[in-house]
């Protein structure tokens, strides 16, 4: 008989049963409860304690239980355990992760949209996490935040009975928890069932982007004797090798920040669709007196160690890294003439003239041709995805009018639209051609605006490209499949700028980590030729775009963190 300490709480109780079956259909053992009562349990005012304070705030008694060999195992909730083991203790055992992400209560009244946060500007919102306060506070800072005490149960009766100055409008609680208790039927206070009757009660999953977890949190944790060599062989056979993975990446990063169970730290790490590389999304918030940036900060990276994952999004968060900037040679000297003024105080960047733009010249037998094509069609829309572009034709034509006369587009043409991929270049058309409308893509890619341009593909369209020659092609070959006209008309075309082999050996040898900003795809297939690249293992990988990204996977390589949007300036300011 396997004797099992667990807190008293329903979740706890919760957690314990469902152990306890595992038990009996995974090892083939029986076992009984053990209820022990903590610190944490007995006090019912407000808590943001600091991480020194927080540390073992609901596990002390319980490892002391076991130790006294009182019991042979315990249940945590692995997110509540201090990072250094307690000696003579170990956890033998992962045996199960459920519903990681947080999740927003509330009345269904009190919502006012259908997207995170739900509820309205002036709302309260109650939890007693220091790490959701701060990324509400992140995310969205118009909503009030309030303290509440009191098991799950307790809370969601304390919201849903609140009234006038002291409504609360919505609760944070541990999708776990809630997952747990919905289980056993023990979620709802019988006192709080009429009320729910008439007012629906409303659960809403937060993604990492809006709410990154805590470190483990979901995660049960089986914790024994270190000597008790019977029940570690017992406890074996429940643990999951791949919530050990992802765990231990989050928790590593936790350890490394000296935290407790109340720091403002998020980590969620999970394996990506694909199965080879490990993704984390992380938070910090500027609450932690050691945070460099001195803000608040999230970031999602990835690699394909999960040991390395953690090792560097744990160096990213404590010191400056040193970044080598590729790109096309115009953009490279205003960014460097321009980083003073965006990061006044970092000086581990350099910028790296890697592709070279040479205008191309239109024949006057192209423009002709193009002419014919354009005079038969209502619609046309002008596709460009690089500022290179813009800026030539801008110092070529000085505005869009001048622009669209010499390529034929007249009053003829009743819907005229620019579309690209980026917002910087979206910016630079909105300069070069103001009061045009703009189709973006959703996501920063090609793949992304097919979509929307496939909805206006038929007779009476006509696609212009004006583009790089030596650029991609899958977005027109795409556009090909419908009846509109595409046509290309090259605006530049790139080539490589060699890198020197002192910079090569400068990168690969440096005794300092650094990162390898990528601008373009051209950019990496120029860093693979001269060698930098070589050493994946070693590389931390930087793509600005997802087009770049997707160029690097093809690659076979596995970028670290990629750019929502081509902007070199607003990745930059994020990264530090």
């Amino acid at each position: 008989m396997i004797r099992i300490a667990t807190r008293g709480s329903h979740l706890a109780l919760a957690q314990a049963k469902a152990v306890q079956t595992m038990l009996q259909t995974k090892a083939g053992v029986e076992s009984e409860l053990k209820i022990i009562k903590t610190r944490g349990d007995q006090i019912q005012a407000p808590l943001h304690l600091s991480s020194d304070e927080a540390k073992g705030f609901f596990t002390k008694e319980i490892e002391e239980a076991l130790l006294a060999n009182e019991a042979d195992i315990a249940v945590h909730s692995y997110k509540d355990l201090p990072t250094s083991g307690a000696d003579g203790l170990l956890i033998a055992a992962l045996p199960e992760r459920i519903a990681p992400l947080d999740t927003m209560v509330f009345l269904k009244k009190h919502q006012v949209k259908d997207s995170f946060p739900w509820i309205g500007e002036d709302g309260f919102v109650a939890t007693s996490s220091l790490r959701r306060v701060s990324q509400l506070n992140y995310r969205a800072s118009h909503l009030k935040t309030c303290d509440i005490r009191g098991n799950v149960p307790t809370r969601i009766r304390k919201m849903v009975t609140s009234q006038g100055a002291e409504t609360i409008h919505s609760i944070l609680l541990s999708g776990a928890g809630l997952q747990r208790l919905q289980a056993t039927g023990e979620l709802i206070e019988d006192s709080i069932l009429p009320i729910l009757e008439k007012e629906e009660l409303v659960l809403e999953a937060l993604r990492p982007e809006h709410m990154v977890p805590a470190p483990a949190q979901g995660t049960l944790a089986l914790q024994c004797r270190d000597n008790d060599s019977n029940v570690q062989a017992i406890l074996a056979r429940l643990n999951d090798p791949e919530i050990t993975l992802v765990s231990g990446i989050e928790r590593s990063v936790l350890a490394g920040l000296e935290g407790g169970c109340n720091l403002p730290l998020g980590v969620f790490a999970h394996r990506v669709a694909g199965g080879k590389d490990f993704g984390v999304h992380v938070y910090l918030g500027e609450e932690f007196e050691g945070n460099r940036r001195s803000r608040s900060h999230y970031a999602y990276r990835e690699d394909t160690d999960p040991d390395r994952l953690a090792g560097r999004v744990l160096e990213e968060l404590l010191q400056p890294p040193t970044i080598y900037i590729f790109g096309k040679e115009d953009r490279m000297q205003s960014l460097e003439d321009r980083l003073p003024e965006i990061l006044p105080d970092i000086e581990s960047i350099r910028t790296v003239p890697a592709i070279r733009i040479i205008p191309e010249d239109w024949s006057e037998s192209q423009l002709q041709e193009l002419r014919n094509t354009l005079a038969g069609m209502q619609r046309v829309i002008l596709c460009v995805f690089s500022s290179s572009s813009v800026d030539i034709l801008k110092e070529r034509f000085g505005d869009g009018q001048r622009l669209k006369e010499e390529l034929g587009i007249t009053e003829h043409h009743r819907d005229v639209r620019w579309a690209t991929t980026g917002e910087s270049t979206a910016r630079a058309i909105q300069a070069l051609d103001r009061g045009e409308d703009i189709l973006m893509s959703e996501d920063g890619t090609s793949a992304g605006l097919e979509l929307e341009l496939q909805s206006l593909n038929n007779q009476d369209t006509a696609f212009l490209f004006l583009v790089s020659a030596n650029g991609r092609k899958e977005l027109m070959d795409a556009l090909r499949t419908g009846p509109g006209a595409i046509r290309e008309l090259p605006v530049y075309k790139s080539e490589t700028v060699p890198l020197s082999k002192d910079l090569v050996n400068e990168i690969k040898s440096g005794d300092q980590s650094c990162y390898i900003l990528a601008g373009s795809p051209l950019c990496l297939q120029n860093l693979k030729d001269s060698g930098i690249l070589d050493d994946p293992n070693g590389i931390r990988l930087l793509c600005l775009g997802r087009t770049t990204c997707e160029t690097a996977r093809e690659m076979n390589l596995h970028p670290y963190a990629v750019a929502s949007s081509p902007d070199y300036e607003q990745f930059l300011s994020e990264f530090f």
